[in-house]
């Protein structure tokens, strides 16, 4: 439960985070997305494993997503290969409103370990089975404050020591 609950929760933050900047969102094919104010991309909290955050990582096998993934986001990675970098030039000719599954989408990953949290973010461009696992680019996140053992999300499967809470239940008679 906690990889889920870490799943949705970084991606309602981030966009929270993002919204007072004009930053829109979609939940269109249960793939929770951040839409950039100009519209030309859309980034997605995704768990990640092997090499994250790690810049010695190739671009293909090293880094790639923990948890299976479905056709909608096998047809976003495929839309992904032949799509425009992270910082496309604006063409006035392009219509300004695009469906927003024709948009190319990052995943910030995220993975979890003894020693806190690491982060990149990648643009996906190719599965092998049902994990994505080549990228077109990489931008790893180094300016990382959740190091440390405090930061494993397993941690918050954890039950708290805590006293037993004590109701006081008192019999009021039977009508």
């Amino acid at each position: 439960m906690a990889g889920y609950a870490f799943w949705s929760r970084s991606n309602r933050t981030f966009r929270e985070r993002m919204a007072p900047k004009g930053w829109a969102f979609s939940n269109a094919q249960s793939i929770l997305r951040t839409i950039h104010p100009s519209g030309s991309f859309t980034i997605t909290a995704v768990s990640g494993s092997g090499m994250v955050g790690e810049e010695a990582a190739n671009f293909s096998g090293d880094v790639r997503t923990k948890n299976p993934k479905g056709p909608a986001v096998a047809k976003l990675v495929e839309r992904n290969y032949v799509q425009l970098p992270l910082f496309p030039v604006a063409r006035p000719d392009v219509r300004d409103e695009v469906e927003v599954n024709e948009l190319p989408t990052w995943f910030l990953l995220y993975k979890s370990s003894k020693e806190g949290l690491s982060f990149e973010l990648s643009l996906p461009v190719e599965m092998h089975g049902k994990h994505v696992d080549t990228w077109r680019e990489r931008i790893i996140l180094d300016d990382n404050p959740f190091l440390g053992a405090e930061f494993d999300i397993k941690r918050l499967d954890e039950i708290p020591a805590m006293s037993p809470v004590e109701v006081p239940v008192e019999f009021k008679g039977a009508l």
